[in-house]
């Protein structure tokens, strides 16, 4: 098992394979989303020091069994391309989450699971793993006290992982199961040092792909709204290329490992009330969230703001909210209203617009190949 074989074209740029839903974009025509994201909770067992979808005055809701199960027959129907589990919460903690991704997989809809992996135990694995097509571990570390004041819990949690994952990957590799695994490793203050290791670790788990990104710490974030960690790592000396030409040694067939750190490239990221451009997000056509209340959002920015729902899957299914002319005149309204704050910071969305963008603003040299 290995990068190769599972995750080969995950760093590759998608959009411009979504051929059929770009011809309908371009002609403004009806398409289905490529992606949608399912919150099946906003209920946390940790408290991350950087979450961005961490609001502590939010009552803690789960979306019913029936709707959360359901919802894959709609997509389907729909003809959704993928599905993220995800959202503003821990997923494994919705108890009707097994029968949701058995239901999705039965539909052949392609699942990614993104987790802290804690609770994802024995008798979870036995159930689920079969069934996805991405196991994403959020953020992973390989010190056990600095896992624990990251994600504000205990060290035991830590343990509770490591171990969880070195079973999923082994039962994977025993059973020959498709599914490719993925995680994040977060720079920070107290780890500059000691990132290749980390990175390593990940690789000697068996992880297939891994992330090395740093924190988009918003006004959302319990431990409040920071600056980018390698702009401070590079004034204080550390030499940042050193350690990232250090930390890419470590690719091969089995490993593959992608660094984006703020000091080394551009990172895109939402826009700004200062930098907002109206009618420039076209991400919202192609990409859309089922939140743990039941409504279906336009974009993270949206996430638990009834303004912006395009409406409830209590009250309509799927593929009439997105059909309807709600869908059409909130998507309208989020593209030519500039966010309040910093709500818009974290979306990764931006990639597709400055694609999309590119796209609609060709040259008169657009036929000479």
């Amino acid at each position: 098992m290995s990068y190769k074989i599972h995750m080969k074209g995950r760093d590759d740029p998608r959009t411009p394979y979504q051929i059929d839903r770009l011809y309908a974009w371009k002609h403004g025509k009806y398409f289905s989303p490529a992606t949608v994201e399912i919150s099946p909770t906003n209920a946390c067992n940790q408290r991350c020091t950087y979450c961005y979808a961490w609001r502590e005055s939010k009552s803690r809701e789960m979306l019913r069994d029936d709707i959360l199960i359901g919802c894959f027959d709609q997509l389907a129907d729909a003809d959704v391309g993928g599905v993220v589990i995800q959202g503003t919460g821990e997923p494994l903690l919705h108890k009707a989450l097994p029968e949701a991704i058995k239901r999705g997989a039965s539909r052949h809809i392609p699942i990614q699971l993104t987790t802290n992996g804690v609770l994802l135990n024995a008798a979870l694995q036995d159930e689920i793993l079969q069934h996805l097509y991405c196991l994403r571990i959020s953020v992973i570390d390989n010190d056990p006290r600095r896992y624990a004041d990251q994600h504000g819990c205990n060290e035991k949690q830590w343990h509770t992982l490591v171990a969880n994952l070195e079973r999923a990957i082994a039962v994977r590799a025993r059973s020959n199961l498709p599914f490719s695994t993925m995680a994040t490793v977060y720079l920070s203050e107290n780890n500059v040092n000691d990132l290749y290791n980390c990175v390593r670790f990940c690789k000697e788990i068996g992880i297939d792909f891994v992330y090395v990104l740093e924190p988009q710490y918003t006004s959302y974030s319990p431990s409040g709204k920071r600056s980018h960690i390698s702009s401070h790592m590079a004034n204080a000396g550390h030499d940042i290329d050193s350690v990232c030409e250090k930390i890419l040694s470590l690719i091969d067939d089995n490993f593959f490992v992608k660094i984006k750190l703020y000091v080394k490239e551009h990172i895109l990221s939402g826009a700004t009330k200062q930098t907002w451009k109206n009618d420039y997000c076209q991400g919202v056509k192609f990409y859309t969230l089922i939140g743990c209340d039941g409504e279906v959002y336009p974009c993270w920015r949206a996430w638990e703001s009834k303004r912006y729902s395009f409406g409830s899957l209590y009250e309509k299914e799927f593929t009439e909210i997105w059909q309807g002319e709600k869908r059409r005149q909130i998507e309208e309204m989020i593209m030519r209203t500039p966010p309040d704050g910093d709500e818009c910071l974290v979306c990764t969305i931006c990639l597709l617009n400055k694609m999309l963008d590119e796209t609609s603003n060709v040259t008169k040299w657009v036929n000479f190949l």
